[in-house]
């Protein structure tokens, strides 16, 4: 299971970088493992996503584009108190289209982290927000 045990800057960074490096491995169990059992992820046009058996589901297809897409995951914001934490991103996504065209879209994406019984720390909800793609080459 991935976790993290402190919700500190230096972890939550580490925990984006390795976020990104799964997706390019095609690791989407190991991505869902960052949520908890009951985790629920809001996605634009989509009913909610219950449960890490669904969200590991969602990462899965998501994956199969990486070979033509380039993520990278921006920490804007980070806060916690006591047992729950969240961060604000943003995630850029570039997706060669066709072999001349370029779409570059950013989501803005909420995480409320919670600690587990276990002390460490998983995702409760995921939220991601599309905005219009910024540019079509």
């Amino acid at each position: 299971m991935a976790t993290f045990a402190t919700f500190e800057k230096q972890e939550v960074e580490g925990f984006a970088r390795e976020f990104e490096a799964l997706f390019y491995q095609g690791d989407f169990t190991r991505m869902a493992s960052y949520y908890a059992e009951d985790a629920q992820l809001m996605v634009e046009g989509r009913e909610i996503i219950k449960g890490r058996p669904a969200i590991e589901e969602f990462w899965q297809a998501a994956c199969q584009m990486a070979e033509r897409m380039k993520r990278s995951i921006k920490i804007e914001e980070m806060d916690v108190s006591g047992d729950i934490g969240y961060l604000r991103s943003t995630v850029t996504v570039r997706i060669q289209a066709t072999e001349d065209q370029k779409i570059t879209t950013v989501f803005k994406d909420i995480t409320i982290w919670k600690r587990q019984t276990h002390g460490s720390w998983q995702i409760a909800v995921d939220i991601a927000n599309q905005n219009p793609p910024l540019s079509a080459s």
